[in-house]
């Protein structure tokens, strides 16, 4: 008689149609759970709600897989736009912004437990998976697991935060360390994106340091299949995806603007090209007098699979640390796909930086420091002048990189609970 298929309940606030990078992780554990047989429910949040939309990312999951989605009762009444939107504005409800305890969808996840509570239990999942940001998907899973049994993995894309912005009192504060403890305490396994975040939570829960493990983000190589790279006449830089941490993009263009100055052939042959959204602020910055010195093309959102092509015709890429000064556990998972392209890659990250271990040894990666503004000009101009000497192709990455596989990942997240149950 076969065994019967395990069933996973995977909680992810952000899920496919939504776009921009926090939809990724999610997608491949549900994707990758029911290639290997896995019967998956997911719950998340209404897409309806979210100002970004990729509808391509849904065209990859399977057939089988079960989406439910609830809205959030404290909306920020964004309206939602598909492709060739891309300047955030941030909305501040001051209910949200007050009950971040720890994240403001709080009201999102009690909703999901009052309306879904009867469908969960009659699926009767194994296993249950919650992903965050936001860490309240971790609130309803410990909830859940509570109620059912399950066995629960806590995925931690960032450390625990509420919306990674500062705590407004010491209250909340306090309270947030509480909820993380009693998930690490419940949580039968947990995971994090970066091995430094996995060994902070081991030093700080000895306790329950057995079942804490570092799997990576990473990327898809199926994403890549029919993308042409290519090398252009002229020296484009491109950013792909969100562009957010106003302080490191500025550094960057300083450098691009000063290197305008001091040469006229590279304000001729240089462009900068951001593709994806980007900040009200960043948008000012790139619109102000920087546009009359150096070329800047704004493509807009596009979809996942256009943004891999638009990367694919750039001469490099840069990747910037997408959180603020001082959170240093935070890891941008685009980086791993830039890693992919066959190109010289830019990385703008502290020292102290996860990305660090991750870049350190690769082929013609070079890190900027944002300590540094002349490092970064002097870097940018190496590379220039290697495009003017037309040495600017390089060998493949791939072999150094194949542990970032996000197929290889899931099984691995698939064999530790198979460990269990």
């Amino acid at each position: 008689m076969p065994e019967k298929p395990k069933k996973v309940l995977l909680i992810a606030y952000y899920f496919p149609p939504m776009g921009l990078g926090g939809v990724q992780r999610a997608l491949a554990i549900a994707r990758y759970l029911s290639g290997i047989g896995w019967q998956v429910m997911v719950l998340t949040s209404d897409f309806n709600d979210y100002p970004i939309l990729d509808r391509s990312l849904a065209d990859k999951l399977p057939a089988d897989v079960e989406v439910i989605s609830v809205a959030d009762p404290v909306s920020m009444g964004k309206q939602v736009k598909d492709e060739n939107s891309y300047v955030l504005s941030r909305k501040n409800n001051f209910l949200r912004r007050f009950m971040r305890v720890p994240d403001s969808r709080l009201f999102w996840a009690n909703n999901v437990y009052g309306k879904c509570l009867k469908k969960v239990r009659a699926f009767a999942p194994d296993w249950i998976i919650s992903t965050s940001p936001p860490p309240s998907v971790h609130l309803l899973a410990r909830r859940l697991k509570l109620e059912l049994k399950s066995g629960w993995l806590a995925d931690f894309r960032d450390p625990w935060a509420g919306d990674n912005q500062p705590e407004l009192t010491f209250l909340h504060g306090l309270l947030n360390r509480t909820m993380e403890a009693k998930t690490m305490k419940d949580a039968d396994l947990v995971t994090a994106v970066t091995a430094e975040h996995s060994l902070d939570l081991k030093r700080r829960y000895q306790a329950y340091a057995d079942k804490i493990h570092h799997i990576p983000n990473g990327y898809d190589p199926i994403d890549f299949r029919d993308i042409a790279e290519c090398l252009p006449d002229e020296f484009v830089i491109a950013h792909g995806g969100t562009l957010v941490n106003y302080d490191y993009a500025g550094l960057f263009i300083d450098a691009l603007v000063r290197l305008a100055d001091e040469s006229e052939e590279f304000k001729k042959r240089f462009r900068f090209h951001q593709i994806g959204s980007l900040t009200e602020p960043i948008h000012k910055l790139l619109k102000s007098d920087v546009s009359s010195t150096i070329d800047v093309e704004f493509s807009g959102y596009l979809s996942h699979r256009k943004t891999l092509r638009e990367l694919g015709g750039a001469s490099a890429l840069v990747v910037f640390s997408g959180v603020a000064e001082g959170v240093e556990l935070n890891m941008p998972g685009k980086l791993y796909e830039a890693l992919y392209f066959d190109k010289p890659l830019l990385a703008m990250f502290r020292q102290s930086s996860p990305a660090m271990g991750v870049i350190t040894g690769l082929a013609e990666v070079y890190h900027l420091d944002p300590e540094d503004k002349e490092q970064i000009r002097s870097q940018v101009k190496t590379l220039f002048e290697k495009h003017i000497s037309g040495n600017l192709r390089i060998e493949s990455r791939r072999d150094q990189i194949s542990q970032y596989s996000r197929k290889a990942q899931t099984e691995r997240m698939a064999d530790l609970m198979g460990r269990l149950r």
